[in-house]
């Protein structure tokens, strides 16, 4: 069964739309048990179970295969040099690559450093496949549209708050003005919405022609007339990309071990100049900025 690539379409050739997540670990639990869990959380999503189809005519899906192309690594290298490797090696969709888990160590803690492609889903369905592990099976902002839906998918609208820091005011003041701006624009249906039902009405190719304009690979008037009005090129994209996971519910003890901390590092876009992504796990509040 295929389903079609359509809201996050964009995500298909932007070259740098990668999000990474990195857990401590404490505790008595062996890399070859943490392997093994991670190869049974691959096998129960769907996401984690598909391929990526792109026909000569345009069309992209996503089909689901019978063995993950998800891998695992056993690394001894610190988990940033394995950002740094992995962003330099393309994901390959085709053959289902869509998540890679690399297993380290760090000051006696088992590090495990997720990094997954944008098309498998959001900050939230990553931490889905981290729930999976422990038991084995102008200010853009991502706005999350998961309700009831458990599985890993990108579930993400966007809204854009403009917003200038009044010194004449305390930081909590301006804080709160901010805040206020933020719900009055995820109250409204339509623009808590709209950035997906504009991706929806786009032609798929146009969208993959305005990534391409974006880096160079190709040139034409329209596709160039869109990026600058879609943000890509120009002035239009916004100063600072904030994306909050907010509370991550995720128990942090358990039998033989235990989650010290859990930083979430944000993709980057093309129309965002700078991004930075916030976790809260265990009351304790991780800042990430994506250079």
């Amino acid at each position: 069964m295929k389903k079609d690539i359509r809201t996050e379409r964009a995500n298909l050739f932007e070259p740098d739309v990668y999000i990474s997540m990195v857990v401590k670990i404490t505790g008595n639990v062996s890399k070859e048990a943490v392997r093994h869990a991670v190869e049974n959380a691959y096998r129960a999503n769907e996401a984690t179970m598909s391929e990526i189809v792109l026909t000569k005519h345009g069309e992209a899906y996503y089909e689901k295969k019978t063995s993950s192309g998800c891998r695992v690594f056993m690394e001894n290298r610190s988990w940033p040099e394995l950002l740094r490797q992995s962003e330099k090696e393309a994901f390959h969709l085709k053959d289902g690559e869509l998540v890679r888990v690399f297993l380290t160590e760090e000051d006696e803690k088992l590090v495990l450093f997720i990094h997954a492609h944008h098309l498998v889903g959001d900050g939230r369905s990553v931490l889905i496949l981290l729930k999976d592990y422990p038991t084995g099976k102008t200010v853009g902002i991502p706005v999350s549209i998961r309700e009831e839906d458990k599985g890993m998918s990108n579930q993400v609208s966007g809204i854009v708050v403009k917003a200038k820091y009044n010194r004449k005011q305390s930081f909590e003041e301006n804080l709160r003005t901010v805040h206020r701006r933020i719900y009055k624009e995820i109250r409204s249906r339509n623009k808590k919405y709209f950035v997906l039902l504009f991706m929806e009405y786009l032609c798929p190719s146009l969208t993959d022609a305005v990534l391409l304009q974006t880096h160079g690979c190709y040139q034409n008037n329209l596709s160039e007339k869109m990026a600058r009005i879609m943000g890509y090129m120009g002035e239009g994209g916004s100063d600072l990309g904030v994306t909050n996971l907010n509370q991550i519910d995720i128990p942090d003890k358990y039998t033989n071990f235990t989650i010290e901390s859990i930083q979430f590092i944000p993709p980057s876009v093309s129309y965002m100049k700078n991004v930075i992504g916030i976790s809260t796990f265990q009351d304790i509040l991780t800042v990430s900025r994506k250079t």
